[in-house]
């Protein structure tokens, strides 16, 4: 490739001035991408937050009422224990029917 361009009448000094121009872009191309990575939200790494934001937008949007909101928030701020996904979804299903019947 140096031999065509030396053919063509540049010079060494205009083959590394190319490969400069490409690392700069290569390297505002990696930093764009980095920064929209950062900008825009992501599924993967929120695991801890997802639960309680996804409570906040059902409590927003209407579809759960203040008090399950409450319920869900406290089970939600729990501690770590041995209880499984069922443990939990069994009892929240057991505080939306006892809810259900009281009349709330």
């Amino acid at each position: 490739m140096m031999f065509l361009m030396l053919l063509r009448g540049g010079d060494f000094f205009d083959l590394i001035e190319g490969g400069v121009a490409i690392l700069i872009l290569a390297g505002f191309l990696a930093v764009a991408a980095w920064g929209v990575t950062r900008l825009l939200p992501s599924r993967r790494g929120e695991r801890a937050g997802s639960a309680e934001e996804i409570l906040r937008e059902r409590f927003a949007r209407g579809e759960i009422s203040a008090e399950e909101y409450v319920k869900s928030y406290e089970v939600l701020q729990e501690t770590p224990s041995r209880r499984s996904y069922e443990d939990y979804v069994r009892d929240a299903m057991e505080r939306l029917r006892s809810g259900r019947n009281t009349g709330s």
